[in-house]
């Protein structure tokens, strides 16, 4: 905990991570100490995984989508990975709110790409398409049995737990959930309600980061009920956005 608060009042300032050589230098030793401890791998050095389910996948799909175009680097897809991880921890209840802010703002402040940056520089391909490529190389992933993952949760700043996982449940947080992606999720809904008339949508505007203009948008795009919910303790900001949807 001492070492990531460091680390986020460094990259708060405005420090790139390569500048700052104090940080790299207690992550490698951190790191070494561990591979130490488990050389081979059978306790503690698996929580070294965090983030690189997703991130050996993200380094995959790169290849396959633009081949001879250096889009993203081990490191950045191991910073979008552990976002990623962080956000699903969140969603299973095992990370706080709080913390799990802390985490996203400590590494989008390091300047790292999103992932939706990168499919957008992958040509000629879809989010679908790339998220479905995603699922495929993490079913390939050395941690992966019988569909099940030994994934690498978030419940602290500077605590982990790894928990066997199916595939199809890490599937469904691949997504910044943007206003595009629910406005597709949205024209989904639509063509389902001509089989589930009473059909309704739930939008969660702790993981969405829709603007209140957004949602706005999102409300007057479509006729299916919208419930609009916010999980855990509710910001001044998502009350707002709420009462602008209710509107």
């Amino acid at each position: 905990k001492t070492s990531f608060a460091e680390a986020a009042g460094i990259l708060k300032n405005g420090t790139p991570v390569n500048e700052s050589p104090e940080l790299l230098t207690k992550a490698i030793r951190i790191k070494s100490e561990i591979v130490e401890k488990d050389r081979f791998e059978s306790g503690i050095r698996a929580k070294l995984n965090l983030g690189h389910t997703f991130a050996h996948a993200i380094e995959s799909c790169c290849q396959l989508f633009a081949p001879n175009e250096n889009i993203c680097n081990h490191g950045e897809a191991v910073a979008i990975g552990i976002k990623i991880a962080a956000k699903f921890s969140y969603i299973k209840e095992l990370l706080s709110q709080s913390e799990y802010q802390l985490i996203i703002d400590t590494i989008s402040a390091a300047g790292y790409p999103t992932l939706g940056n990168i499919i957008k520089h992958c040509h000629n391909t879809s989010v679908e398409d790339f998220r479905k490529k995603l699922l495929h190389f993490m079913g390939n992933d050395k941690k992966c049995k019988e569909d099940f993952i030994n994934f690498v949760f978030i419940i602290g700043v500077g605590e982990v737990k790894v928990i066997p996982t199916p595939l199809t449940e890490i599937c469904v947080t691949i997504s910044d959930f943007g206003l595009d992606d629910c406005k597709k999720s949205l024209r989904k809904c639509e063509k389902l309600r001509k089989i589930y008339p009473d059909i309704v949508a739930e939008i969660r505007l702790d993981l969405c980061g829709l603007t209140k203009a957004q949602l706005k948008n999102l409300f007057s795009s479509t006729q299916i009920p919208l419930i609009a919910t916010c999980r855990k303790r509710t910001s001044t900001e998502a009350i707002e956005a709420l009462s602008a949807g209710a509107s």
